[in-house]
């Protein structure tokens, strides 16, 4: 943390003397983020001890599943309302709602 009186980049004033010192070296906040940098992009659940191609196999193995039952899913899902949509009862009920919709939306700009 900095001290508040000595500002950043400047060199230290020694009590009593002339003299100056350089500020202590310490980790700076670039240093940080170019440490953290370099580890950004590595998995933190692949072991660097094990082989690293089965660990990535796996990974990819785990994707290929969860995509697939999303996929299936989601044409289960489309099916299943193509037919429902498809039914008569359901046409006849989307006629009957748009109609009120359609008279309703006539009368209030008929009143206004």
């Amino acid at each position: 943390m900095p001290q508040p009186d000595r500002v950043r980049g400047e060199a230290l004033r020694q009590p009593g003397s002339h003299r100056t010192s350089e500020p202590e070296t310490t980790s700076t906040r670039s240093d940080q983020l170019v440490s953290t940098s370099r580890t950004a992009g590595e998995p933190q659940f692949l072991s660097a001890q094990d082989p690293v191609a089965p660990q990535i196999a796996a990974l990819a193995a785990a994707h290929v599943a969860v995509v697939l039952t999303w996929l299936l899913a989601l044409a289960s899902i489309v099916a299943t309302a193509r037919t429902t949509f498809r039914a008569p009862r359901f046409r006849s009920l989307l006629a009957r709602v748009s109609g009120a919709v359609l008279i309703a939306l006539g009368l209030r700009t008929a009143v206004a």
